[in-house]
């Protein structure tokens, strides 16, 4: 009898090893480090969002009181942020006033004028706001913004009086076509607007910014209804969801 004690004994000290064995082998569902998991191992980096101001008398005429005439074009740059270009449907020419102003002031910002005949505008007469000297319209360009993948959060428009209103429209193809127009009325207590996009991506983007001539079907093509654009916010995304699958 006590040799089968002892061959029992034995077996069972074979069949111990043998599950010790196989719970530290690779196949076993037993825990191990992810440099023995065989699997792939994702990491992600936060997301980070800067913002560009293009604060366009800053930028343009910083200190100066203006009017000043731009011409028909007119590149707005910003050192490692590219540039905006203002560009002025026919007839009219860019605008640019209040660089003297604090910033955030409704005086100060981009217009039009219509020199007529004349090679360059005279002020006041011409005007200096978008719709003052009367029906125009001033694209901005943000195809030139950087870095690449950033996108326009707003545009700041000041001088919108109560009773007066702007119209604006997108193109998503640098200006060969635009969307529906937009339109609103009234600014806040210091007369200024924001119009807000829904991150729009800058590659192709004009926007188109006009005169609006009513409101509730009250007015006509004599109101007054001009208006300043006075800045754009433009920001950019950076390591979002940053993936770096491996094999570990």
């Amino acid at each position: 009898m006590r040799w089968q004690r002892n061959r029992l004994l034995a077996g069972s000290a074979i069949l111990l090893s043998a599950g010790l064995f196989a719970a530290c082998s690779p196949g076993s569902d037993s825990p191990l480090s992810p440099s023995k998991s065989g699997k792939v191992t994702t990491f992600t980096t936060p997301s980070t969002v800067s913002s560009t101001m293009w604060d366009f008398a800053g930028i343009l005429i910083p200190g100066t009181a203006g009017p000043v005439d731009l011409g028909t074009e007119e590149t707005i740059s910003q050192s490692g942020f590219g540039s905006i270009v203002a560009r002025s449907s026919a007839g009219t020419h860019v605008t640019v006033k209040g660089g003297d102003l604090a910033v955030g002031a409704s005086e100060r910002g981009l217009g039009l004028c219509i020199p007529g005949t004349a090679t360059t505008c005279s002020f006041p007469d011409d005007g200096d706001e978008i719709g003052d000297g009367g029906p125009g319209a001033l694209d901005l360009d943000f195809s030139g913004v950087l870095p690449a993948g950033s996108v326009l959060t707003s545009i700041d428009l000041g001088s919108v009086q109560p009773g007066e209103g702007y119209r604006y429209s997108i193109s998503t193809d640098g200006g060969a076509s635009f969307g529906p127009v937009q339109e609103a009325f009234g600014g806040d207590a210091e007369d200024n607007a924001t119009i807000t996009f829904d991150n729009l991506p800058t590659t192709g983007l004009v926007v188109r910014l006009e005169k609006t001539v009513e409101l509730n079907g009250e007015c006509t093509s004599s109101c007054h209804n001009d208006y300043t654009v006075r800045a754009a916010t433009t920001s950019v995304i950076t390591n979002e969801e940053l993936l770096n699958g491996r094999m570990t």
